[in-house]
């Protein structure tokens, strides 16, 4: 369009042979105006408006951006925290699992550095922060992705049953209750209790994690039982109200901030 307009400003002659001088002049300044007028005419578009570019790339509209223009409205959609969730969004759209399991790590960190600052008793350990983090980035992320996504699958595809109904919500809830959460707390205990001596180098040998495989033992024992019914405690009330209330991009931001409180929960129990 704008060669066109170019070619019709230098040779406007061309267009008309028959027409005066004068007329030329006008329909040269006529097509200059309209050159010089294209490139701002952007100010003039809706903000949401499209810009069809075929050759370089498809404009489209992420989840996130559609879910905080139909849900959060301007006000939402403009404002700092606004903003901030829907990069967030974004990332978690364009790659979920690493998001997951960076999420997983910090909140779980966060976590943990607030029970530490609890426990009065002890000092500040390192090695137990960092295998916190990776016990949660490494572990619980992939795994309860996978958890979720069969349960979502046998919920909402095999039973048909919508996470908006009483009885969907529910299931839901009873699956991850009952399945999730006790493979999740059980696996918990082996892979950080295996990984935070290996991180404060208090193991040497085969034979040391032989005998570290039988302190764990006896700490599922003890706390197992204890830990999945606080679990039982915490996670119920939120999960009902994440799978009932809240669009599928915001459970996982949801889920992030009860698991900051269950986060404190399990590093106390998991080092007493």
């Amino acid at each position: 369009m704008k060669a066109q307009l170019f070619v019709c400003a230098v040779h406007g002659a061309e267009l008309d042979v028959q027409a005066p001088p004068h007329h030329h002049t006008a329909m040269h300044k006529a097509c200059l105006l309209l050159l010089w007028t294209i490139p701002n005419t952007s100010a003039l578009a809706p903000a949401n408006a499209h810009v069809v570019t075929p050759l370089i790339s498809k404009p489209q509209l992420s989840r996130s951006s559609l879910l905080l223009a139909n849900g959060g409205g301007d006000a939402v959609s403009t404002s700092f925290g606004g903003s901030l969730l829907r990069r967030y969004l974004d990332a978690l759209e364009a790659s979920p699992l690493p998001v997951k399991m960076i999420t997983s790590a910090t909140l779980g960190g966060i976590g943990d550095l607030i029970a530490q600052c609890l426990d009065s008793g002890g000092g500040f350990s390192a090695a137990r922060l960092l295998a916190i983090m990776l016990t949660n980035g490494i572990y619980i992320a992939p795994l309860f992705s996978l958890l979720y996504e069969l349960n979502e699958r046998l919920v909402g595809e095999v039973l048909q049953l919508p996470s908006r109904t009483w009885q969907g919500a529910t299931l839901r809830v009873t699956l991850d209750q009952l399945v999730c959460a006790p493979i999740g707390i059980f696996g918990f205990f082996w892979f950080f209790g295996l990984l935070e001596p290996l991180l404060s180098f208090s193991v040497h040998s085969l034979a040391d994690y032989g005998a570290l495989g039988g302190v764990i033992r006896n700490k599922l024992c003890l706390e197992y039982f204890e830990m999945l019914r606080s679990s039982w405690q915490i996670w119920v009330l939120p999960q009902l109200v994440n799978f009932s209330l809240m669009p599928a991009p915001l459970r996982v931001p949801f889920a992030s901030v009860t698991a900051l409180v269950w986060g404190v929960v399990q590093s106390t129990l998991a080092n007493r």
